[in-house]
């Protein structure tokens, strides 16, 4: 059984990396997202790759992209919805959807 500290509060979403059994995206209590390599295919312990912050508020849902891999999706209580590139994780966030009424929670990619 592995067990992983998680910096930041409650998880309020979890998305499986589509091609990569090893990561997945948590959408945290503290507005941040964070990329976790989860080690399946080792004993480690699963470790933070990399923490993304924007939202300004708690990030609700999380998703990745089903065909472009290394993109994200988010939803969060600031009332926005964010697209983030996984690969630049330096400049990750490369939309904000602005114009939500309220708080932004299902996301669901069309395929």
């Amino acid at each position: 059984e592995k067990q992983a500290h998680h910096p930041g509060g409650d998880v309020m979403g979890v998305s499986w990396h589509p091609a990569d059994p090893n990561q997945l995206c948590t959408a945290c209590q503290d507005g941040h997202l964070r990329l976790w390599d989860v080690g399946l295919e080792s004993p480690s312990q699963c470790s933070v790759l990399y923490t993304f912050s924007g939202h300004t508020a708690r990030a609700f849902n999380v998703a990745f992209h089903p065909v472009v891999h290394c993109v994200v999706a988010s939803t969060s209580d600031d009332r926005t919805v964010r697209v983030w590139d996984i690969s630049t994780p330096a400049s990750a966030e490369k939309r904000k959807l602005l114009g939500h009424l309220g708080f932004t929670r299902a996301l669901l990619w069309h395929s």
